[in-house]
């Protein structure tokens, strides 16, 4: 098995000036995401960026194949902090209320029972699945990004993870 370490992981920051993926270290990464609450030395705002809406790119990448990549559309607050898109740009108001029942059910775990305490049934679950699936198409970068993230990356392979992400943004890619 291939082991990941930081050297796998990489984050890019689409730079619209530039037209290009910009490094972001992981270090920095780490200060910014979940506002440095894992981070030692805790919060920080990413370097160059203004508030307004970013498309980020976090990956793995063991050599030249690309394990799996999270692209997403995130929004930087006055503060530098990463803020929500309002879920209600892709959603009704009653799937958002529908979809946050779930989300809370589906994190409301019995650590004694070791189980969760109000599973959800098949047809819930294949409903949450399905707006968890629509808010994360919505916040995917346009095309016309994505497809310079494998380059920006130096990925020549893709594995089904990296691939479902590419494709959801419209990449088909031929190579194995």
């Amino acid at each position: 098995m291939t082991s990941i370490d930081s050297h796998s992981r990489q984050v890019l920051r689409w730079d619209a000036t530039k037209s290009r993926w910009m490094p972001i270290s992981w270090d920095r990464w780490e200060r910014f995401h979940n506002n440095g609450y894992f981070h030692p030395d805790g919060f920080a705002p990413l370097p160059d960026v203004t508030p307004g809406k970013h498309f980020i790119a976090v990956s793995c990448l063991v050599g030249t194949h690309l394990i799996w990549v999270h692209a997403g559309t995130s929004v930087i607050g006055p503060d530098g902090r990463n803020g929500d898109l309002p879920l209600d740009r892709v959603l009704s108001a009653d799937e958002v209320k529908r979809l946050r029942e779930y989300q809370d059910r589906s994190n409301d775990y019995d650590t004694v029972r070791n189980q969760l305490r109000r599973p959800l049934n098949h047809e819930e679950q294949q409903e949450f699945d399905e707006l968890r699936d629509r808010v994360w198409r919505s916040e995917l970068p346009p095309k016309a990004v994505m497809q310079e993230l494998p380059r920006a990356l130096g990925a020549l392979t893709f594995d089904d993870a990296a691939r479902q992400t590419l494709a959801a943004a419209g990449i088909s890619l031929f190579l194995h």
